[in-house]
């Protein structure tokens, strides 16, 4: 068949949506960050929450990973390994391989964790990357995305059904931490910082690294969707020595308070560490747990 022979005509778009979006692409780029604005370059995924928070504002949770970086400090943690259970792209990952002397980042979806690889031969980090999910048992197990909108959102679930969303979950791999340690870390390294983000998984994932938990007591770092997974994490934690527990606060401008903009300390949204003494029914981004034999301390 020739050219000849079929319709010249590409694509045919009415003039309201040309126009609208040539208006949305300025808008959209005139408001994110230039590359040499944010804190490291990423590669992240069109129409996702993660990737138009690094697009807007420079990384995603910055004042996470600048708790991070502030107790790697604060502990003289710089020269031991740090874990990134449910790495995601690799936004932690990638900012705490400049903290910490080496990364192993768990990730078991293959799309993210290629996005993640890619992330790392971007930066050059000392990241190595372990496409598993971490468990109290190694076998298989099903990777559900709970909303199409945000790749951060991916539940481990027990057998493989039509989701929501229309899509079949992803098999991947399980396995425990401890095993996978066994041949990753060597006699002279210390594991001095846990970052886990596993969407409701967090204890299962803690259970399979009690050895790792119990012989260096790392500094943990998880997230919190509710107050039921919450106190689970912390009675599991307290059992083995945990007893500090931080999240962070930020403070909030009030129409009674106004005149502190007007102040040099009111003009800048600021955070801080805040001691947890019981999980209220919100999300918690991060919550930081110490134990009292901490090695870093």
């Amino acid at each position: 068949m020739t050219l000849k022979a079929i319709a010249k005509t590409v694509m045919s778009v009415p003039y309201h949506r040309f126009f609208a979006n040539k208006i949305r692409h300025a808008v959209f780029s005139r408001f994110a960050l230039n590359v040499d604005q944010r804190d490291f370059r990423l590669f992240t995924l069109d129409n996702d929450a993660i990737g138009n928070k690094v697009r807007a504002q420079g990384a995603y949770e910055p004042e996470v990973l600048a708790a991070i970086d502030m107790i790697a400090k604060s502990y003289r943690l710089h020269d031991g390994v740090a874990l990134d259970v449910g790495a995601n792209i690799g936004n932690h990952a990638v900012s705490m391989s400049r903290v910490f002397s080496k990364v192993i980042a768990f990730e078991p979806d293959p799309v993210m964790a290629a996005a993640l690889n890619a992330n790392k031969l971007l930066n050059g980090a000392n990241i190595k990357i372990i496409e598993a999910a971490l468990s109290e048992n190694a076998g298989k197990g099903f990777l559900r995305q709970l909303h199409p909108g945000h790749c951060g959102m991916l539940e481990l679930v027990s057998g493989n059904t039509l989701n929501p969303n229309g899509c079949e979950d992803t098999c991947v791999t399980l396995a425990r931490g401890d095993d996978i340690l066994c041949n990753e870390i060597s006699t002279d390294e210390r594991i001095v910082f846990i970052k886990i983000d596993v969407e409701g998984s967090e204890l299962d994932a803690l259970n399979g690294l009690i050895d790792c938990l119990t012989r260096f007591h790392p500094i943990i770092c998880f997230e919190v969707r509710n107050p039921v997974e919450g106190q689970q994490v912390k009675d599991f934690l307290e059992s083995i020595g945990y007893d500090e527990y931080y999240s962070i606060s930020r403070s909030r401008l009030k129409i009674q308070y106004i005149h502190r903009l007007f102040t040099s300390s009111g003009r800048c949204k600021n955070y801080a560490l805040e001691s947890v003494d019981h999980f209220e029914d919100r999300h918690y981004a991060a919550v930081f747990a110490f134990a009292s034999s901490n090695t870093g301390a």
